[in-house]
């Protein structure tokens, strides 16, 4: 204890005669530096740099610079930056050329910040740096030109980067996009490839190998689409109030958690694509269009002059609810869908036709027939209840329809109809006005239940 004790005591006599004064400064004004400011950060005025016969100003030499007023020229370059590590602050002035461009930055290191460009080709032309709070003279169009940089905080009227990182941008007309990066940005028309869009808001995007996040539409005048997906993956992405399509896949493209609203063609338009627990309310034409597609988990709402899902070319639902629509599905072309529920539409839940298979599906308070059956089509394992109409209903100068293990109750005419020679066997029927009206080569007998009933016998009960 004794040696710690000295220890410590050594240590407050070497700090003490170490002190450098005392710690209260001196009474009186603060006293000016004896350095000059452009001595602690040199700045260069760029309106006094001179130019060539290209630029009206050009910086040749690393460092900081600024501007202390507004630039207008005529014809050429604006500002040049042949060097690289050149920081430029526009300090809130303009920068206007009837030329070329406002500021070229290609050699790389760059960062321009603070003011407001506009040119009739391009405003700023930079590689390899960095671009912050610049805003474009909307009244003059020009074209934001960036690789390799990042874009933060900025207003353009048309921007094509490639290789950057763009965030919190803003596109008065469009924006191209290529292996880049936009998060929270306002674009309002976008072509982007090989680029990841995160929580951005477009009037339209047309999008390449690329993937949406937490992105929006709203209002979009596109005749096509307010989101067109070729190869690409949209998550959680809200389309509202498009003139086109909400949404538009193709060529392997997937959406998931989306909603299409009030658009004015379909919601959804899959073609040799997928999605899934998305869904489409309200639109002028169908919920879902699904050609050579699948959907799974989806859902379509008030579609009143149209059906929920339209499914062509051996598409495949699973899963899938239409509600409140003029009709629920329509399936062609060998389609399949497993698991649906069509309820409360105002004509048919189902039509399943040429080829097409309805599994497991329940189709239950729609004002016209639960399911009806057209040519090769069947219906296997499924429910019908409580329809306007009949349950099942195999639809006249149709072939090769069966019904088989399903259920009718409670419909307002029959439970099973065969207007047409179909296999119909090894269903249920009670509580319909009549539940089975057969009578077409291939039905199998009525019976009830018992123990003469056959393997292939139709029960009511």
């Amino acid at each position: 204890m004794r040696s710690v004790v000295s220890v410590m005591c050594a240590v407050c006599v070497a700090w003490s005669s170490a002190s450098g004064g005392p710690l209260v400064p001196p009474a009186g004004p603060v006293a000016p530096s004896d350095s000059p400011p452009g001595e602690i950060e040199p700045r260069t005025n760029v309106n006094a740099l001179p130019g060539d016969a290209t630029a009206t100003h050009v910086i040749s030499t690393s460092g900081s610079y600024f501007l202390t007023g507004n630039i207008s020229i005529a014809t050429g370059v604006a500002i040049r930056i042949d060097v690289p590590a050149v920081y430029l602050d526009l300090n809130g002035f303009q920068i206007s050329s009837a030329g070329s461009s406002c500021v070229e930055a290609t050699a790389g290191l760059a960062v321009i910040e603070n003011g407001r460009v506009g040119a009739f080709t391009s405003t700023i032309n930079i590689v390899n740096g960095v671009v912050r709070n610049v805003i474009s003279n909307a009244t003059v169009p020009g074209e934001f030109v960036a690789v390799d940089s990042l874009v933060e905080g900025c207003r353009f009227d048309g921007g094509s980067f490639t290789r950057c990182i763009i965030e919190n941008a803003q596109s008065a007309v469009s924006c191209d996009a290529t292996e880049s990066a936009l998060r929270s940005c306002r674009l309002r028309n976008a072509t982007i490839v090989r680029t990841i869009a995160e929580s951005c808001l477009f009037a339209s995007v047309d999008a390449v190998d690329s993937t949406l996040r937490d992105c929006q539409s709203f209002s979009s005048s596109s005749p096509t689409a307010a989101f067109m997906l070729r190869r690409s993956a949209a998550e959680s992405c809200v389309a509202r109030d498009a003139v086109g399509f909400g949404f538009d896949l193709d060529e392997g493209s997937v959406a998931e958690t989306c909603i299409a609203g009030s658009c004015g063609l379909s919601g959804f338009l899959v073609e040799r694509s997928a999605v899934s627990a998305c869904i489409a309310i309200d639109n002028t034409d169908f919920g879902f269009i699904i050609d050579s597609g699948a959907a799974a988990g989806c859902r379509a709402e008030g579609h009143s002059t149209s059906v929920g899902f339209e499914c062509l070319n051996a598409s495949s639902l699973t899963e899938c609810v239409a509600t409140d629509n003029l009709g629920g599905f329509g399936l062609t072309g060998r389609s399949v869908a497993k698991a649906c529920v069509a309820t409360g539409n105002t004509a048919l839940g189902f039509f399943v036709n040429d080829g097409s298979v309805v599994q497991q599906c329940v189709a239950a308070d729609n004002g016209n027939s639960g399911i009806q059956l057209g040519i090769n089509s069947r219906a296997l394992g499924c429910w019908s209840s409580s329809n306007g109409n009949t349950g099942f209903v195999v639809g006249g100068a149709t072939t090769g329809v069966e019904i088989l293990e399903c259920s009718a109750v409670a419909n307002a005419s029959q439970g099973f109809r065969q207007e047409s020679p179909s296999l119909i066997a090894k269903n249920r029927a009670t509580g319909n006005a009549v539940n089975y009206l057969l009578g077409m080569p291939g039905a199998t007998p009525v019976v009830s239940p018992g123990a003469g009933v056959g393997a292939w016998d139709n029960i009511e009960y």
